[in-house]
């Protein structure tokens, strides 16, 4: 379990900040309106309220900031916003703020360009709260501060606020969704980070509430580093970062905002010490935190150490009867990678790429295989430079935007040749016709590419490969070379078909047809039937077998319809319809749900059969 906890912390050795852009134009290019409708609980209108939509038609924060519309609602409760065509639209509402000063806010809801998605206002926050901020006296001489607001869903949208001679900042409304708390000191340093639910802070009112609830900042600790040559010689001049990361399981450079916080710089003596807002030393706490730090140095390859259960340093676990107090990293020399992207004239070429690569630098009882990323700009005559790889790396592979999806452009098992040309490949438009198993436009459908890694696998870059079908389940996008699937799924149908690159037809249907179902009846324990139970899912898991394409291919249906599938509710007798990808190689078990009484268990499997399921 170490290994693995460390393998998570060491997915990527360097990358830059994901910033937030709260006042970045929408995209240019051509455009489509979602017409939606903002509803209070009862399904009544919500007037004159905001609505916010965030995209990212670039695929990677990093390399291009976000699209984003707002609009008003009418006296109906209807809006339109004006987004580009075949990406997916974060949207949100909040309304008109009344005499107490609160106002209504609606959840996050994905949509696109040509669906009409309903918004509903469930839940009443201030419309501008006073939050408090305590502990700062360990870092006074950090100031001025501020704290920056991000909802981690759409980093996009950060929002930063001054922090007030009272150690107090106003928190605007925001959308229903996990939030970090950002403390920022002198020159936007980051200091500590706060991830939450934020509406139990946020829905208080009154001078009393607002100062008796807010955010606490732990005791500053003073952890020491020091960094050698790899004689054992101290290395002055370098830079000591911490990954940071908004989401569990964030790896640096990814889309959800994982970034690189700078602390401290190594004087003559090769040392340095970090200001770090923790509960305990690591050095000397019986459960040591998460905790993982960069060394940089121009002309050196970037060195990792920190904690994760126990000590690691250069990417090796450590274990010594008497370890030192202060944490220590060895700058090898690195390697330099040149290159260039050609053709320089290509209709689409990305201001930046993301490197991938392997380090095998690691043995004995440490790490023999670190996967590792970096974001790389290119210049504007496409070429670019990289100088702080190792001198063991292998296994490196370029991935860039094209068409709005991340796609690999080159891969090399050796470290290659150099200076290394990246071709960038002519993009191929397709046409898509979805139909549902009526024969009729599939409008409502999710819909996702997949791309086929090989004979092993399939690659699914999150928000980077879906595509939106406009009302007549119909989309035109731009493929590269290789081999792609479309993957479709509605409440109760699903469809996947491969989509022919190199001699593609005017137009590609994809027909759907119904998934297996489970049809089951909830009875109390006096047998008589129960209306509005809902199905929970209890497991999911995989119990071995082949691992064929089409296997894999019901994998990516599976994981399209996986909260579809739970949404059934009984009717009046009783009786609901559960549809699902049947995989052959996983379990599924749910339950059934009715206020405080629940049910068994029970597979999900389909059959003609009803399933009686008993509330207890």
């Amino acid at each position: 379990m170490r290994l693995l906890a460390l393998t998570c912390l060491l997915l990527a050795a360097s990358g830059i900040r994901a910033q937030g852009n709260d006042t970045a134009p929408p995209a240019t290019g051509p455009s489509a309106p979602i017409v939606g409708r903002v509803l209070l609980a009862d399904g009544q209108p919500l007037a004159d309220a905001e609505v916010t939509g965030l995209w990212n038609p670039a695929v990677l924060r990093q390399l291009a900031p976000a699209g984003k519309a707002t609009a008003r609602t009418d006296g109906r409760g209807y809006f339109a916003l004006s987004v580009p065509p075949a990406v997916f639209v974060y949207l949100w509402a909040n309304g008109p703020r009344d005499e107490k000063g609160t106002c209504l806010t609606t959840s996050l809801t994905l949509a696109a360009a040509g669906q009409r998605p309903e918004l509903q206002a469930t839940a009443r926050v201030p419309a501008a709260n006073r939050v408090a901020v305590a502990g700062l006296e360990g870092v006074a001489d950090l100031g001025p501060f501020s704290v920056r607001i991000v909802p981690v869903a759409v980093v996009d949208h950060a929002v930063t606020e001054p922090l007030a001679a009272d150690s107090t900042f106003v928190c605007p409304p925001l959308p229903l969704s996990n939030v970090a708390f950002e403390l920022l000191g002198k020159g936007d340093r980051v200091l500590h980070t706060w991830r939450q639910y934020p509406h139990a802070l946020l829905t208080r009112s009154g001078p009393t509430a607002e100062r008796a609830v807010g955010l606490k900042l732990p005791p500053v600790q003073r952890i020491a580093m020091s960094a050698t040559t790899p004689d054992g010689k101290p290395a002055a001049g370098v830079e000591i970062l911490q990954v940071l990361g908004y989401l569990s399981n964030t790896t640096l450079g990814s889309r959800n905002g994982g970034y690189l916080v700078p602390l401290a710089t190594t004087g003559e003596d090769g040392k340095a010490v970090a200001l770090l807002p923790l509960a305990n030393n690591p050095f000397e706490a019986g459960s040591t935190p998460s905790l993982t730090f960069v060394a940089r140095k121009q002309g050196c390859a970037d060195a990792q150490s920190g904690w994760s259960g126990s000590r690691f340093e250069n990417g090796k676990m450590v274990e010594e009867e008497n370890p030192p107090a202060e944490l220590r990293f060895t700058m090898a020399p690195a390697r330099p990678l040149a290159g260039k992207f050609t053709p320089t004239d290509a209709p689409e070429r990305p201001q930046g790429f993301l490197l991938e690569w392997i380090s095998k630098a690691a043995r004995g009882n440490g790490w023999s295989h670190i996967p590792r990323s970096q974001f790389v700009p290119i210049d504007p005559n496409g070429s670019f430079r990289v100088d702080n790889l190792p001198l063991d790396a292998y296994a490196l592979e370029v991935r860039a935007p094209l068409g709005g999806r991340l796609v690999t452009l080159d891969n090399q098992q050796e470290f290659p040749a150099q200076p290394i040309e990246v071709a960038l490949p002519r993009m191929r438009p397709v046409e898509i016709q979805v139909l549902d198993r009526n024969g009729g436009p599939a409008s409502g459908a999710t819909a996702h590419l997949v791309s086929m890694l090989g004979n092993t696998g399939f690659a699914q870059d999150g928000t980077s490969m879906p595509f939106a079908l406009d009302p007549n389940g119909r989309a035109r996008i731009a493929l590269p070379p290789g081999r792609w699937f479309v993957a479709v799924a509605d409440a109760d149908s699903t469809a996947c078909v491969e989509v022919p690159i190199e001699n593609p037809p005017a137009e590609l249907t994809v027909p759907m047809t119904e998934m297996p179902s489970l049809r089951g009846r909830v009875v109390d324990a006096d047998g008589n039937p129960v209306q509005g139970a809902t199905l929970q899912q209890v497991r999911s898991r995989y119990v071995g077998g082949p691992r064929s394409e089409e296997d894999k291919l019901l994998d990516v249906l599976g994981s399209l319809t996986q909260n579809t599938s739970m949404r059934a509710t009984s009717g009046p007798d009783g009786m609901f319809v559960m549809h699902f990808v049947d995989r052959p190689w996983y379990r599924m078990e749910a339950k059934v749900v009715a206020g405080d009484r629940s049910s068994e268990p029970f597979a999900v499997e389909p059959g003609e059969d009803v399933l009686q399921v008993k509330l207890q």
